[in-house]
C-alpha cells in the first residue's frame, strides 16, 4: 500500500484536534539562537536573527494565547532560569526555619532529633514530621552512629547549598560525630547561660583559616594552622556563671572566648603544641577548656600550670546537663 503522503483520498488528521496552536516564535524550529534551515511546515515562518525579540520573549514566558472559543490547554507560566544553581526539590517549601536548621547541620557536622528539637521546634513531633520531609527532598540525611542509640541528622550536598554558607556538606565520620554532638550542646547552654551572646562554629573557623593559607587560584600553600571547637563571643563583659562554669571574657564587648571540649586524653607533646599555639596567638585572650573525664582535667591542670598560661585558661568538667553520647 502507497504511504499516506502519495494518496490524494487520504487527508492528515492531527493527533490533538482542538489542541492551541504554539505560535512560530515560540516553537524549537524557530529559536533564533539555531534558524532553522528550510521554513516550516505550517507556513508561518520564523522571526528574523535580528528583529526585536518582544514577542518571542513574551511567548515564552506566558505561552500560547487562551481563545474562549477554542478549547485547549490553559496559559502555563515558564518561569525563567534563577540566577542560582540550585534546584529545589518538588513537595518541600522551604522555609526560614529549614534554612537554620540545615545551617546547624552544616556547621556541627550533624545532629540528633532531639538536639533539633531543643534548638528549632517546639514540639517533638513537628521535628520529626518535618525531618521526614527533608530527608524525601533530599536536604538531609539519616545515619547511625551507634547500635543502640539515636539517629544523627546529616546535611547532603544539597542542603548545604540551600544553607548558603560556603561551606560544603560536612563529611561523615563515625568516630568523631560524638565529639562534634557533644560540641553541640555545650554551645547551646553556653549561648543560655550568657544572654546576647553568639558562637561561631569551629567549620566556620577552619574556613576562615583555609582561606589565609591559600595562593593565588586558591592553591594550598601551607597547612591550617590550630582551630578550636568553638568561639562564644559575648554581647557584654561577662560574669562567671557557677553552673555552667562560664569563664568571664577579659577584656570589653565583643571579645571572643574559645572553647575546647575535650572528651578523650591526648599525649602531653600534642597538649603543649595547642598551649604553645594559643599562647602565640593573640586573636584569642580566653582559652576554655571543658573536660569530659577527670582524668583528661587532671593532666591538662598540670600542663596549663606548667605552661604558666593560668591568666587566660581555665579547665572545667563539662557544664550541667551536658553528657557524653554512647550507646554502643
Amino acid at each position: 500500500m502507497p504511504p499516506a503522503a502519495n494518496r490524494p483520498d487520504l487527508r492528515p488528521v492531527p493527533l490533538w484536534p482542538r489542541a492551541t496552536a504554539l505560535p512560530a516564535a515560540g516553537r524549537p524550529e524557530c529559536n533564533t539562537t539555531n534558524p532553522p534551515t528550510s521554513t516550516p511546515r505550517d507556513g508561518t515562518g520564523c522571526r528574523p536573527t535580528g528583529a526585536a525579540p518582544t514577542e518571542l520573549a513574551s511567548a515564552i514566558r506566558l505561552g500560547p494565547p487562551a481563545r474562549a472559543d477554542v478549547p485547549g490547554p490553559a496559559p502555563r507560566l515558564v518561569l525563567p532560569a534563577p540566577a542560582s544553581p540550585i534546584r529545589l526539590r518538588r513537595g518541600v517549601e522551604i522555609t526560614a526555619r529549614d534554612v537554620a536548621l540545615l545551617r546547624d547541620l552544616v556547621l556541627f557536622y550533624g545532629l540528633t532529633r532531639a538536639q533539633l528539637h531543643a534548638r528549632r521546634f517546639g514540639a517533638e513531633r513537628t521535628a520529626a514530621n518535618r525531618l521526614a520531609a527533608l530527608a524525601r527532598g533530599g536536604y538531609v540525611r539519616m545515619r547511625r552512629a551507634w547500635y543502640a542509640g539515636p539517629a544523627v541528622y546529616v546535611a547532603t550536598e544539597l542542603g548545604a547549598r540551600v544553607a548558603g554558607l560556603g561551606i560544603p556538606a560536612p563529611r561523615w565520620s563515625r568516630l568523631s560525630i560524638g565529639h562534634h554532638i557533644t560540641v553541640a550542646d555545650v554551645s547551646l547552654v553556653l549561648l543560655a547561660a550568657s544572654p546576647g551572646a553568639s558562637w561561631v562554629a569551629e567549620r566556620e573557623l577552619r574556613s576562615a583559616a583555609m582561606a589565609t593559607v591559600r595562593g593565588r587560584g586558591g592553591r594550598l600553600i601551607a597547612g591550617a594552622e590550630h582551630v578550636p571547637d568553638g568561639l562564644l563571643v559575648p554581647a557584654s563583659r561577662t560574669a562567671s556563671a557557677p553552673r555552667t562554669r562560664l569563664p568571664s571574657a577579659a577584656g570589653g564587648a565583643g571579645e571572643g572566648i574559645a572553647v575546647e571540649v575535650e572528651l578523650k586524653t591526648k599525649s602531653r607533646a600534642e597538649y603543649r603544641r595547642i598551649l604553645g599555639w594559643y599562647g602565640a596567638k593573640l586573636a584569642y585572650r580566653r582559652v576554655a577548656w571543658y573536660c569530659a573525664t577527670d582524668a583528661v582535667r587532671r593532666r591538662l591542670d598540670e600542663l596549663v600550670r606548667a605552661e604558666r598560661a593560668g591568666d587566660f585558661m581555665t579547665v572545667e568538667p563539662l557544664p550541667d546537663g551536658v553528657t557524653v553520647p554512647s550507646w554502643d
